[in-house]
């Protein structure tokens, strides 16, 4: 879950590196409010996958505390 998490966030950021180095990628045109309309998908996809990951780094605290060296309860 964290790497896909990971993989959302960095996707925009490679293929602005990608098209910096001159590698054409064919994005579609949506115009002004169809691109804010897929940000805002976007984005809520992405908090919600970031809620997921941090539910499940918090069940795997709860889960293996006994193995941490610092208790945080």
């Amino acid at each position: 879950m964290l790497l896909i998490v990971g993989f959302t966030f960095l996707l925009p950021v490679a293929v602005v590196l990608l098209t910096m180095v001159g590698l054409q990628i064919n994005v579609p045109a949506l115009g002004f409010a169809g691109g804010m309309a897929v940000d805002a998908v976007v984005n809520v996809f992405n908090v919600y996958l970031s809620i997921v990951a941090m539910r499940l780094i918090g069940l795997y605290y709860l889960h293996f505390k006994k193995r941490f060296t610092l208790v945080l309860e």
